[in-house]
C-alpha cells in the first residue's frame, strides 16, 4: 500500500481546534496541515505560531483549494453547510464540527453532494468514539441486563466554554440555543443507541425560547416500546447523568463523560472504567476519517448517520412549546 500524507486545511480557529483537533492531527503521520483560515488573521497566526511558519493563513476559506485534499470546518452553524457544499463540489473531504446543518434539506443537499462527487463527508459527532459508547452498545446487544425499558438523560451546567466569537448567542447564526449545539451531540448518541429498536419520535418538547436561543429545554422521545425523557441546559446545574433502565437493572454514567459507567443487577454492581481524554476520542475520529479516505472504507461518521438527528432536532424546533415558567407572565 502506498505511502500518502494528506494535506488539511482548518476552516475556523476556535477553542475546539486549538484544544482538541490540533493535538489529534499532529498524532496522525497521514496528515499536513498546510492551511489555517478564520476571519480574525491574529487568530489564525497565533494557531500557526505553534506549528510550521510554512503554514499558509488567510481570512479567505476559497483561497485554499489548490492547498488542501481535506478541510476540517469548524465555523459558526450557520456556515457549516454552505461551506461543506463549496468544498465538497471542488471534490475536497471534509470533516464538519456539529451541528452539521441547521436543517434537514441543508443536510440532505450536503449528503448528495458528497455522493455525486465521490468524496467523504464525515460529521464531528465525538462521542460516538467513547469506548463507554461502544460498551453500552454491546450491552444492549447482548441483553445482559434484559430489555430496555426506558430511559433518561440530564446533561447541564452554566454555559463555560471558551468561545471566541458570540455566534451561540445569535439564533441566526447559531439556529438555536442549547438544542442544536450541546444537544447535537445528545441526540446523535441517542440515535446511534437506540435506533435498532425502531423509528425514533419526539413525543413533546418545551424550552424558554422568547425570540433569542434557548438556554433551557426539555422533551420526551419514543422508540418501539421505549420511553426518554431529556433535560439540556446552558444555565443551570443539572444531575448529569444518563441513565438506562433495562428489566433486570440499571445502567448509569455522566452524560457527556468518558468515564465510570456503573451497572446495577441482582443487587450487584459493576463498573467500567476508562482512561481515555477528549483528545483521544478526536484522535479516533480523525483516524477513522483518513483510513476511510485511503481505503474506501465505509466505517466513519457520514453525513447520512446523522440526517436523523438534524432531521429530529428540526421537529422540535418546529413544534416546540413554551416551558412553565411561574414567574414569567404575558
Amino acid at each position: 500500500m502506498r505511502k500518502v500524507v494528506f494535506k488539511i486545511g482548518i476552516i475556523g480557529c476556535g477553542a475546539v481546534v486549538e484544544a482538541f483537533y490540533l493535538p489529534a492531527i499532529q498524532r496522525i503521520k497521514k496528515l499536513k496541515i498546510t492551511a489555517l483560515v478564520d476571519k480574525n488573521l491574529n487568530r489564525a497566526r497565533k494557531l500557526r505560531g505553534g506549528l510550521n511558519q510554512q503554514i499558509f493563513v488567510t481570512t479567505e476559506y476559497k483561497e485554499i483549494i489548490s492547498k488542501v485534499d481535506i478541510v476540517i470546518i469548524a465555523l459558526p452553524h450557520f456556515l457549516h453547510a454552505p461551506v461543506s457544499l463549496f468544498f465538497l463540489k471542488h471534490k475536497i473531504h471534509v470533516l464538519c464540527e456539529k451541528p452539521m446543518a441547521l436543517n434537514p434539506t441543508q443536510a440532505k443537499e450536503m449528503i448528495k453532494t458528497e455522493v455525486d462527487n465521490k468524496v467523504k463527508l464525515a460529521i464531528g459527532m465525538m462521542r460516538r468514539q467513547f469506548s463507554v459508547t461502544a460498551k453500552i452498545k454491546k450491552i444492549i446487544q447482548s441483553n445482559y441486563l434484559g430489555k430496555i425499558i426506558s430511559f433518561d438523560y440530564e446533561e447541564g451546567f452554566p454555559y463555560d466554554w471558551p468561545v471566541q466569537s458570540k455566534f451561540i448567542f445569535d439564533k441566526n447564526q447559531a439556529g438555536g440555543g442549547v438544542l442544536i449545539d450541546m444537544g447535537a451531540h445528545v441526540v446523535d448518541l441517542l440515535v446511534h443507541l437506540f435506533r435498532p429498536f425502531g423509528e425514533l419520535k419526539i413525543a413533546d418538547y418545551r424550552d424558554d425560547n422568547y425570540g433569542g436561543v434557548e438556554a433551557n429545554c426539555i422533551f420526551n422521545m419514543i422508540v418501539g416500546d421505549i420511553k426518554g425523557r431529556i433535560e439540556l441546559s446552558n444555565d443551570r446545574r443539572l444531575r448529569n447523568t444518563f441513565r438506562i433502565n433495562f428489566t433486570k437493572g440499571l445502567l448509569e454514567l455522566p452524560s457527556g463523560g468518558l468515564t465510570d459507567m456503573r451497572i446495577s443487577i441482582d443487587n450487584k454492581k459493576e463498573t467500567f472504567i476508562t482512561t481515555e481524554t477528549f483528545i483521544d476520542a478526536f484522535y479516533k475520529q480523525l483516524n477513522e476519517f483518513i483510513r476511510a479516505i485511503y481505503t474506501n472504507s465505509s466505517k466513519y461518521v457520514a453525513g447520512k448517520d446523522v440526517l436523523t438527528s438534524i432531521e429530529l432536532i428540526h421537529y422540535c424546533y418546529k413544534n416546540k412549546k413554551q416551558i412553565y415558567e411561574p414567574w414569567y407572565t404575558v
